[in-house]
């Protein structure tokens, strides 16, 4: 007597669908879904889809129809090394009913996702996107204009563990005493303020670093200026800012970069 071969796997309804679901950072990336289903006549058929993530770090979505059967395996990788760690925290789960109008979805595993770190089920893998280590970003501030301080914001669906800050001062002839200042606001308050520990005077160019728990400390020559902050970590809409005390009208900050950890907020 032939018996059906049943292969353990996940059962999907017909109006069920498999969606991939998360969040990304930088340029976005495309990543490729590869799954396999055991159709109602008991075959396995292997299918693969790629999908297109924006960057924006919003939450974005992209369910499959996939018909009747069993879900057997999925896996969820990128489809270059472009992409590094952090950059992308996904999930691959069910999307409960594609004929309603509910966002009703059950995760079978996350994480973060690379080329070489893909997030796979059966395997036991569910793991929130503020976890371990995150991914590494270094952002480009730009130049403010002449006379003026910047400011960096901390972009939406983000927490990030600042790392260290960096910022050139260019004086002009004017004759004033200068002091470069570093403020974290938290909140619209300002949480605390790093002072670099040497003023600077007119027709100048000097170099600031602020980095996590390091002392205060200038070279030889005095044109390069270290001074250290607490472990800071900020979240959607906290900043990060200079306040240079007596800045003048044609003073110039620039070379202004911010390096950084950061980790997905928000529901993914």
């Amino acid at each position: 007597m032939d018996h059906d071969i049943v292969i353990p796997g996940f059962p999907i309804a017909k109006n069920q669908a498999l969606e991939v679901r998360g969040r990304c950072f930088g340029d976005g990336a495309n990543l490729l879904l590869r799954y396999l289903i055991q159709v109602p006549s008991g075959a396995i058929v292997p299918s693969e889809e790629v999908i297109t993530w924006s960057g924006s770090q919003a939450l974005e979505k992209k369910y499959f129809e996939i018909g009747a059967g069993r879900l057997i395996s999925a896996t969820l990788n990128t489809t270059s090394s472009t992409p590094m760690h952090g950059y992308i925290y996904a999930q691959v789960g069910i999307h409960q009913d594609i004929e309603s109008d509910h966002d009703v979805f059950m995760s079978l595993c996350s994480g973060r996702v690379s080329a070489d770190s893909p997030i796979a089920w059966p395997s036991p893998n569910l793991r929130p996107a503020a976890e371990g280590m995150g991914g590494i970003a270094r952002d480009d501030i730009g130049t403010p204009a002449q006379g003026a301080n910047w400011e960096w914001v901390v972009p939406t669906n983000l927490r990030v563990h600042v790392l260290g800050v960096a910022t050139d001062l260019v004086t002009e002839v004017a004759v004033a005493t200068r002091r470069v200042h570093l403020n974290i606001e938290v909140s619209s308050f300002n949480q605390y303020r790093v002072i670099a520990i040497t003023d600077q005077t007119a027709s100048l160019t000097h170099h600031y670093l602020f980095q996590k728990q390091v002392g205060g400390t200038d070279d030889t020559d005095n044109t390069y200026h270290v001074a250290g902050f607490p472990d800071t970590f900020l979240v959607a809409g906290d900043k990060v800012q200079t306040d240079v005390l007596n800045i003048q009208a044609y003073d110039q900050l620039q070379a202004n970069y911010i390096h950084y950890e950061y980790w997905f907020e928000g529901r993914a």
